[in-house]
C-alpha cells in the first residue's frame, strides 16, 4: 500500500504563508525572468488563468482583477518543501521524495498505518498541515500509480475530505469512471488523444492486456485457445489459468520496451 502526500497550489500557498493579508485573494507565481504563470492560488483559478500562459496575455487582466503576482523565490519553496519531508520522514519510516511538493510513503511494512488507512490519512493531513501551513491532499492505494489516481480524486471531489483511500474495487470502478483517461498517471497530452481516439479496446490473442485476478491487478499476455490463459514474459511466474469470466481494465497499446508475441 502506497499513499502520496501532494502540497495544493504549493509556490502561490509558500507566498501567502507569510502574508496573511493576502488570505481569500488570487495570487500567481511567475517562471524564470517573469515569462509565464507556473503556480496559482484557487482564487486565480476560479478567474480562470491558466497554467503556463505567458505572463504577458494575462498581465492587463490581473491588474483588472486585483491578482496579486510573485516572481518565483526557489529558496523560500524549497526551505518550504525541506520542512514537509522532515514531517513525513517522522511519521512513516518510507518516503520516497517525488517532486519538490510530493512525496509517496510505502505504508505495507507500517502496522500503525494499515490498521486504519483514513484515520491515518486524515492524521497526515492535519500534521503536516500544521507544521507547515500549507493544505495538502493525500491519496492511497495499492501501486503508486493508483495512489496519484486517489490524489487527484481528493484534490477534486470535496465529498473525500482530501483524503482518499482506493482499497477495494467498488470505489476504484467508480473513479476510473469519472477520470479523464488524460489524468492516470503517465498519460501526456498525445497519448489521451490516442486513447481517446480509440475508445473501447477489444483484446485479441497474444494482446498485453489488464487484468483483474484475485482481487488484484495484473499485467499479462492474453492466450486464446481451448482455455484462457494470462501468461507473464518472467519464467518464475506460472501462467494463469482463467475458469470462469475474465474482467479486463485495458489492452496495452505501447510500451517503454518490446515485448515478444
Amino acid at each position: 500500500m502506497y499513499a502520496l502526500i501532494d502540497c495544493n497550489s504549493f509556490y502561490a500557498n509558500c507566498e501567502k504563508l507569510f502574508r496573511p493579508d493576502l488570505r481569500g485573494k488570487a495570487v500567481v507565481v511567475l517562471s524564470n525572468n517573469d515569462v509565464c504563470v507556473v503556480a496559482r492560488s484557487n482564487e486565480a483559478k476560479l478567474l480562470g488563468i491558466k497554467m503556463g500562459v505567458p505572463y504577458f496575455q494575462v498581465k492587463d487582466f490581473c491588474k483588472k482583477n486585483d491578482v496579486i503576482v510573485f516572481s518565483s523565490n526557489y529558496t523560500l519553496y524549497a526551505d518550504m518543501s525541506h520542512r514537509m519531508m522532515s514531517t513525513l520522514e517522522k511519521l512513516c519510516p518510507t518516503v520516497e521524495v517525488y517532486s519538490i511538493d510530493e512525496a509517496f510513503l510505502y505504508l505495507a511494512d507500517y502496522l500503525a498505518a494499515m490498521t486504519d488507512l483514513n484515520a491515518y490519512g486524515t492524521k497526515l493531513k492535519a500534521i503536516v498541515e500544521q507544521y507547515t501551513g500549507i493544505p495538502v491532499c493525500v491519496g492511497m492505494s495499492s501501486t503508486n500509480t493508483m495512489a496519484k489516481l486517489a490524489n487527484y480524486a481528493a484534490k477534486k471531489h470535496p465529498a473525500t475530505k482530501s483524503v482518499c483511500v482506493l482499497d477495494n474495487l467498488r470505489w476504484i470502478r467508480r473513479i476510473m469512471q469519472i477520470t479523464d483517461v488524460g489524468e492516470v498517471w503517465g498519460v501526456g497530452r498525445r497519448y489521451k488523444v490516442r486513447l481517446n481516439e480509440m475508445g473501447t479496446l477489444t483484446a485479441c490473442h497474444k494482446d498485453i492486456v489488464i487484468a483483474l485476478v484475485d482481487d488484484g491487478f495484473t499485467a499479462k499476455q492474453l492466450i486464446l485457445g481451448e482455455h484462457i490463459i494470462l501468461r507473464a514474459h518472467n519464467d518464475n511466474y506460472t501462467d494463469i489459468v482463467v475458469k470462469g469470466s475474465l474482467e479486463l481494465f485495458g489492452v496495452v497499446a505501447s510500451s517503454i520496451r518490446r515485448f515478444k508475441r
